[in-house]
């Protein structure tokens, strides 16, 4: 199951409650170019000294969940009847093609 926090207070929640999570940051058009994959305990998800609501309220959205094929087929549903091609020409964004960011590293790898 996905859940798509509405307020950053909303994500506060889920990531204190789900700390052996995913966060997909992405923007609100799937786009394999634009998608980063985090562990919910990455401080990347909600940097400090950010404007309030700007995690979940921007150009950008978090979708959460506790297991990455849930965050998969989020994905793969997301892309139904798109014409464009992920960053690989596949038809279908996989969230091996997101850029990690694990914590401890916080290094962006393709």
């Amino acid at each position: 199951m996905v859940i798509k926090p509405k307020s950053d207070h909303e994500l506060a929640s889920w990531l204190d409650e789900h700390t052996m999570g995913f966060v997909l940051n992405t923007t609100r058009t799937v786009d394999a170019r634009c998608m980063v994959l985090h562990r919910a305990t990455c401080a990347m998800v909600m940097p400090r000294g950010i404007p309030p609501e700007s995690a979940t309220q921007g150009q950008y959205r978090k979708i959460c969940a506790d297991q990455l094929s849930a965050l998969q087929q989020w994905v793969t549903r997301r892309q139904a009847g798109l014409t464009a091609r992920s960053a690989s020409g596949a038809d279908v964004v996989s969230l091996s093609e997101a850029r990690m960011n694990w914590p401890g590293s916080c290094q962006l790898s393709p």
